[in-house]
């Protein structure tokens, strides 16, 4: 009767129930590792049938009545025979409670320490504070105002055109904010 077996996660196989002994007693696998006969539908450890002495024939009795046998088809295990769950293939089983617990912290944490450490780096590096400066310039020193006040390093922030006067007497001007860092 041969066996297949199961090592390092991959089927071996086939080998007698002596080679099986053989490589139990140099310690290649072990009595607890898994094995299937030609056509059962289970594996079982290797215990089950080297520990007994047991001979093939009470193998083969032992394997119909513990599971359905079928006529082998070919020297392979049957396709519908459990294999061991390794990480790679197993199912996602949700998030642990423990897992839970984490991401619920570890947000909480996040909620109060992130405003903490940003008032903290506000105070080493606080933000850029402005000054602001209104001027109201005649159309003729347009020019001369703007290079003037952009040499200071003043920028525009928004201008208007605005007249002064009477109807018979109108002049025009520009109305305009202008902006520049603070300086500590």
């Amino acid at each position: 009767m041969n066996f297949y077996y199961i090592k390092n996660g991959d089927i071996h196989g086939p080998k007698s129930l002596d080679e099986l002994r053989e490589l139990c007693r140099r310690g290649e696998i072990l009595k607890e590792t898994q094995v299937c006969t030609e056509g059962a539908e289970a594996w079982q450890p290797l215990s089950t049938f080297i520990d007994s002495g047991a001979s093939p024939s009470e193998v083969r009795e032992r394997q119909s009545l513990q599971s359905p046998v079928t006529k082998p088809t070919s020297a392979t295990p049957p396709k519908s025979s459990p294999s061991p769950v390794t990480s790679a293939s197993a199912p996602f089983r949700g998030v642990t409670s423990g897992q839970a617990t984490a991401i619920i912290v570890i947000l909480v944490l996040g909620f109060f320490v992130f405003p903490f450490f940003r008032s903290v780096f506000n105070l080493v590096m606080p933000a850029q504070q402005w000054e602001y400066r209104i001027v109201a310039v005649p159309d003729s020193l347009f020019d001369y105002k703007m290079k003037e006040l952009g040499t200071q390093g003043w920028e525009l922030v928004i201008a208007r055109r605005a007249s002064e006067g009477s109807t018979y007497t109108t002049t025009f001007s520009y109305e305009m904010v202008f902006k520049r860092p603070k300086r500590l």
